[in-house]
Formats: structure tokens, sequence, C-alpha cells
């Protein structure tokens, strides 16, 4: 994905361009939302959203991008179109389900946010969750902040109101409203590979990370090691027993930082300087790769940082800079 709304289909071995799909029809003056790519890495999903230029000058949506979207299903490596599904309010982001068979899409109009999920193979719409009188008031802003469960029957949702949803997936019911976000931003949501705990993370200090059971309606417990006033991102480790979570945007800097802990008594196992805005574990939990920006708060000439952190000792084994590349805000890990 490119700032010219192009996208490009990599072999991240190699380095080289597998290829490039045409999407001219789909380009002009829209831009390249949002890409997902389903578990089995054999098809993307890409969300083109409409420039209104006329609704943003008279003040119908400060976003100014209410003309309508598009989806488009292509097939990886090849990069062909397999559908197009499309839309006519703003789309924000997608995220495949677990098995791959269903993608779920944040609608944003100017007076509701909801979701939606599509059959991924023919881009029918099966359900809708939320609607104007029920469900997210703030604006759902960033695709971390949303999770399946893993078998695919639930899904965890926060706002920039600070309001945490549980959805049935299969009626799209809310069977819960998970409180204590209150007027905070929430940025990352990660759900334990039981399906049994999730773990929010948003702003404003101590209450920002909160570790919820989400079998029953109980009110979650807070981790508060952060001295920053943003925690931006948050995952869970495949056993479960582990959870890294990183600050960022700390003015004072001494809080940007990540932190390994253990999500049964809470202690702090490793802490790591930087300015990391992703992580993840590999699949032996053993290590993580975080990512972030190496020029610290410089976000004018921001550099791509990424980190091999072994959880066992807490030392860096890899570090990654480059000055090509604008700073890692998000990292995708294959199976392997």
């Amino acid at each position: 994905l490119t700032g010219e709304s192009r996208l490009l289909i990599i072999d991240l071995k190699t380095g080289e361009i597998v290829s490039e799909p045409a999407l001219a029809e789909f380009s002009g003056d829209n831009f390249i939302e949002n890409i997902s790519i389903n578990p089995a890495g054999d098809q993307a999903f890409a969300i083109f959203t409409d420039i209104d230029d006329q609704s943003f000058e008279t003040g119908a949506d400060p976003s100014g991008r209410t003309a309508g979207s598009t989806g488009v299903f292509l097939s990886l490596p090849a990069g062909e179109v397999l559908e197009t599904v499309e839309f006519d309010t703003d789309v924000r982001f997608s995220k495949y389900s677990p098995d791959g068979s269903q993608i779920v899409v944040m609608i944003r109009d100017i007076s509701h946010r909801y979701f939606v999920l599509l059959d991924a193979m023919t881009g029918e719409q099966l359900l809708q969750l939320g609607s104007r009188n029920d469900g997210h008031e703030g604006d759902v802003n960033h695709y971390r902040a949303v999770a399946f469960t893993p078998d695919g029957k639930r899904l965890v949702s926060g706002d920039g109101d600070g309001a945490v949803l549980l959805w049935d997936t299969e009626t799209g019911e809310i069977i819960q409203r998970l409180l204590g976000h209150s007027g905070q931003s929430v940025f990352s949501i990660a759900v334990s590979s039981d399906g049994q705990t999730a773990i929010s993370a948003g702003t404003v200090g101590v209450g920002a990370l909160r570790f919820w059971d989400i079998r029953q309606d109980v009110t979650a417990q807070v981790f508060e090691e952060h001295m920053s006033e943003i925690i931006i991102d948050v995952t869970i480790s495949p056993d479960g027993t582990k959870a890294i979570s990183t600050a960022y945007f700390d003015p004072a800097e001494t809080g940007n930082e990540a932190i390994l802990w253990d999500t049964e008594t809470f202690e702090v196992i490793h802490r790591l300087p930087g300015f990391f805005a992703a992580a993840e574990f590999l699949p032996d939990g053993r290590s993580a790769i975080l990512g972030g920006n190496a020029t610290g708060n410089d976000v004018e000439n921001p550099e791509m940082l990424l980190v091999h952190w072994d959880l066992e000792s807490g030392a860096e084994l890899k570090r990654v800079e480059s000055t090509e590349i604008s700073e890692a805000f998000d990292i995708a890990l294959s199976p392997d």
C-alpha cells in the first residue's frame, strides 16, 4: 500500500514485487483506507474510500468522507479482483474471522457507527451488529480495537468514548457492555487463545489497561505499571499467561516502553524502553517482535524500528532501523 493509492504484493523473502493489481477503476479521487488478509494468506480485502470535498466544506461530516466506499476482494499472490461490494457511507477498516469465512467491517456515518459481517466468498451482507439506537456512539478508530474470539462466535470492540462491547456474531446482539474506560479512547483489544479473557488498552493514565473475564459480567482488573497516559497496543501470549503492552506518545519520554507482565499476578517480568507502537508474540511465546519509531518523539522524521525481544532474558536479540521507511505502527506475523 503506497501513498499513491497503489497496492503492491511483495515477496518478503526477496523484496520483489510479485504483482500490482489493476485497480484503476477504483482510484482517481479515492484512497485505500485499509487492507486485511485472510488467515490462509490466499485472499485480501481492500477498502477504497471516496473523498467528498463538498461535505467537508459544508461541515456535514468532519471527516469529509461520506461519499461511500468500495470493498474489493483480491486473490493472493496474483492480485486478481474476485468480487466487489459497494457501501453508501464510510467504511473504516475490516478484519477476517479466525476461519476466514467472514469479514467484519466497521461502518461510520454521520450519526452512528456499526459493524457488518460479510461473506468472504461473495461479499454478501450476513448480519449487522449495532444500530442507530444500540451500539457504539464514539468512533472505533483502529482495527486493533476489534478482536474475534478464537471460535469466531463473539467479537469484542472498543471506541473513542471508552465503551467496550461484547457481541454475539450469530445474532448481532450485544452480550455485555464492559464498563471502566469512562471517557477514554480504546486503542487496542486482545483476546486470549481460550476465548475466556480480554485486555483493552486506552488513554488517561491509571486504568488505561483493563483485564476482563468475558465469560461473566464482573469488574475488570487494572494493570497500573505504565507511566504514560497512552497505551497504544496490547497482545496476549499463545498460552495466555503473559501479555505485552506498549506505551507511546509520552511527552516526557520516560514512560515510552514495552512491558512484559504476568496475566495472573500482574507482576512486571521485563521492561524495554523505546517508542514502540506495536507488539506481537512469536508462536512459541518465548520471544516477540516490537515495532515503532527509532527517532522517538520526532514525528517529523520518523524511522522504522523493529526489535526482536527475548522474553526469557529481557534482552534485545536483534534491532533493525531504517531511514527509508516510516515508523512501524503495526505488525503481522505468519504462523511459521
